[in-house]
């Protein structure tokens, strides 16, 4: 079974998927598609936010979930190409 938070294809670097998407982009819309480009997290950005979401008590509670952590960074590029 495949992780939801791993990719379904062979997963670039995210400077490779915001150039690609700069590439693809039309003059005008070139700043948006980096931006649309960079909504979803690299499998490498949800690991280090896993090994830095723990709250360093003795019971080592995590403050957010993977998912949680998704969404919220999904939510400030979502933001971010709502006020352009």
């Amino acid at each position: 079974m495949t992780n939801k938070f791993e990719p379904m294809t062979i997963p670039d670097s995210l400077i490779k998927r915001v150039a690609r998407a700069i590439a693809n982009a039309t003059y005008d819309n070139k700043a948006k598609a980096a931006i649309k480009a960079m909504r979803e997290p690299m499998i490498e950005m949800l690991r280090k936010a896993d090994e830095a979401r723990y709250h360093e008590t003795a019971i080592h509670q995590p403050i957010l979930t993977r998912e949680e952590i998704r969404r919220e960074w999904q939510i400030m590029i979502d933001t971010a190409l709502e006020n352009d």
